[in-house]
């Protein structure tokens, strides 16, 4: 483990590893004789946020030389924020992780949800414009579905 990440634990069955600004950190505790440090905002992350970060964790321990990112598309903002997002192009209905991996198909696109909550039109539309250009689509609820179809994807043949 790099001396800047700490292992937190998680209800999920693949610990978080939080990667924190040494300027912005909270003593937690000790391990291995190290000082355990944590955001202080990090109380304040959603179910949905947790589950983000589990993904983010495994795509980075196990498909580090792969090609992915997370759009940071959901969330509250202030009404100057959303002013300047549409400005420069946000658009509704964006699929949180997309992976830029050529298999059969053009790429990965996965959405996140915790039940009961469901993929808005938005992204249901998204999704069908990534699926008309050869990407393979899904909505997973648990960090167990995302990480099955991940492995499932990035193990297919050319």
């Amino acid at each position: 483990m790099h001396p800047e990440t700490v292992s937190l634990p998680t209800a999920g069955s693949l610990a978080i590893l939080y990667n924190y600004n040494k300027n912005d950190i909270t003593d937690v505790g000790q391990a291995n004789g190290k000082v355990m440090k944590i955001n202080p905002f990090y109380k304040y992350l959603t179910k949905e946020d947790h589950l983000h970060l589990q993904i983010v964790q495994y795509l980075n321990l196990q498909y580090k030389d792969s090609f992915w990112i997370h759009c940071p598309s959901e969330g509250r903002r202030t009404p100057f924020e959303r002013y300047k997002a549409k400005l420069l192009g946000l658009k509704k209905g964006i699929i949180d992780f997309l992976i830029f991996e050529k298999r059969i198909y053009a790429g990965l696109a996965i959405e996140i949800k915790i039940k009961p909550n469901k993929p808005t039109s938005e992204q249901l539309e998204t999704m069908e414009k990534l699926q008309n250009r050869g990407w393979w689509t899904t909505v997973c609820y648990t960090f167990e579905q995302a990480k099955n179809i991940i492995d499932w994807y990035l193990n297919l043949k050319n």
